[in-house]
């Protein structure tokens, strides 16, 4: 466009929607008759940048990732910033793209992201005409990390008095942080200091675990993590549950006896973790006498809530079996294996069946048998001599299988009277008998020492059958049974005389 003035012509260029290949060096040229001037103008065509190409991730990390891209044309302003723009791809999940700012000195590095997460990134530049095209879309997977949370819905059921069942649910998928492998349990007795024993579980669809064997009434605290291939997730939040109480698994230890005449103190170590886990109620103390049948009717029993008891009124000399359990609500636990004691002996009591008989003149045939409850071993027996209320004298039988003695230098026609006692190894004489009077006489009938008793012998044995006769003259002695007497089954008569 041109346009005449007073000293001249004003011209002007017009150039209609820049493009970049108007860019370039204009000249204004001015010429008359006498030369010519000149001016040149430099023209800048500004746009936005071209879209950015290689777009290319060169480090992934689980939140983060490196990108590095060729840097485009500027459209002849330098590039401000570039605009990173990131979509999570989740199945089942709509998603909106994110934006992040990278100036355009700094790194090329995408944050904030998720791990084991797919995203589609791509690349702006920014200058300040305005921004480029998007760049070609490149897809990153991030690479996983141990899980950031715990399972949820953490629940405990008491099962028995041994296991307990832990139910949950997997952590919140946006704290996996990959690809779920199992989780781990762990548990422990909610009152020990001990550390947390654990139970691994590679199963990603599990939901619940049993726990076993464990101890009966004890309240226990179970924690759940998960994991995957990179570690192991935060634990949760303790739960607690409690076993059912169960009788006791063992018998005390530690039984021992302290043994007197008559009685007997039983006494045990209280029963401990782990062999006792219910609310104890004591112990029940069984005695009975060591040769009897097992016989529930025979046995004697006392319940204590401590480590002792005394039984008393015992026989004496006679041997006990003990036996010891611990009981709960439950019921009772085992026995201990049996504890063997004898009381002491004492002295025995009195001789049975004691008599006398005068023999002759000078002479008394005194029998007895032994005492009903001997109490111990029998040592020997002693005969007491009175005459009317007289002390005479005292006779030591040192043999306490003979039970009958003749005793001599009596006067005749006149009453003497007898007692008999016995004594065990180890004690003082015991009850004496009854006194029983005898008077020597001439022309006394025979005097038979062995006592009618039964006795019972084991078939086909054999058995000497004792017959003590006394007098004088010697008495002879026959052997009479009901029916006919077997002659290879006579015994030869045993004769005894005073002299």
């Amino acid at each position: 466009m041109t346009e005449k003035t007073a000293s001249g012509q004003k011209t002007m260029l017009t150039v209609s929607s820049l493009l970049r290949a108007d860019n370039g060096e204009y000249r204004c040229i001015s010429t008359n008759d006498f030369g010519e001037a000149h001016r040149r103008i430099q023209l800048i065509v500004k746009e936005a940048p071209a879209a950015v190409k290689n777009l290319t991730a060169i480090k992934i990390k689980s939140r983060e990732v490196v990108l590095s891209w060729i840097l485009p044309d500027n459209g002849n302003s330098a590039i401000t910033e570039y605009i990173l723009q990131f979509l999570p791809i989740k199945e089942d999940q709509e998603s909106t793209p994110q934006h992040a700012i990278i100036n355009s000195t700094a790194q090329k590095i995408l944050t904030g992201l998720q791990p084991a997460t797919l995203y589609r990134i791509l690349v702006i530049a920014v200058n300040t005409v305005g921004k480029s095209k998007p760049s070609k879309e490149v897809e990153v997977t991030t690479a996983e990390e141990a899980p950031s949370g715990p399972p949820a819905d953490i629940a405990l059921e008491t099962l028995s008095d041994t296991s307990l069942l832990i139910t949950w649910l997997p952590p919140e998928s946006n704290l996996l942080n990959g690809k779920l492998v199992g989780y781990k349990i762990g548990f422990k007795s909610k009152n020990s200091s001990d550390d947390y024993m654990y139970a691994m579980l590679y199963s990603a669809s599990a939901d619940n675990f049993k726990l076993v064997n464990l101890f009966p009434n004890v309240c226990y605290l179970v924690t759940v993590a998960a994991f995957n291939s990179k570690g192991l997730g935060p634990p949760s939040v303790p739960a607690e549950a409690c076993t059912f109480e169960d009788i006791p698994s063992k018998a005390p230890d530690g039984l021992s006896l302290e043994t007197y005449n008559r009685s007997v103190t039983v006494k045990w170590e209280a029963i401990h973790l782990p062999h006792f886990y219910g609310g104890i109620l004591g112990y029940k103390v069984f005695i009975h006498q060591a040769n009897a049948h097992q016989d529930e009717r025979e046995q004697h029993m006392k319940i204590s809530k401590l480590t002792e008891v005394t039984f008393q009124d015992l026989d004496v000399y006679t041997s006990y079996s003990i036996q010891v359990l611990a009981y709960s609500d439950k019921g009772n636990g085992p026995r201990s294996s049996p504890a063997f004691t004898m009381t002491a002996p004492a002295p025995p009591g009195e001789p049975l069946s004691v008599s006398a008989h005068a023999i002759n003149s000078s002479c008394v045939l005194v029998s007895w048998l032994k005492p009903n409850r001997t109490n111990g071993v029998l040592q020997k027996y002693a005969v007491t001599v009175y005459s009317g209320s007289k002390y005479l004298k005292q006779i030591t039988i040192n043999q306490s299988a003979t039970q009958h003695h003749v005793v001599n230098g009596f006067t005749q026609d006149l009453a003497y009277g007898f007692t008999v006692k016995a004594k065990n190894f180890g004690t003082e004489y015991g009850l004496e008998s009854d006194l029983i009077t005898a008077t020597p006489l001439s022309n006394a009938t025979p005097a038979i020492a062995t006592m009618e008793q039964r006795i019972s012998v084991e078939y086909h044995q054999s058995f000497l059958m004792p017959c003590f006769a006394f007098g004088d003259p010697k008495p002879t002695v026959d052997w009479t049974k009901a029916g006919p007497l077997q002659s290879h089954r006579k015994q030869l008569p045993i004769h005894r005389y005073c002299v």
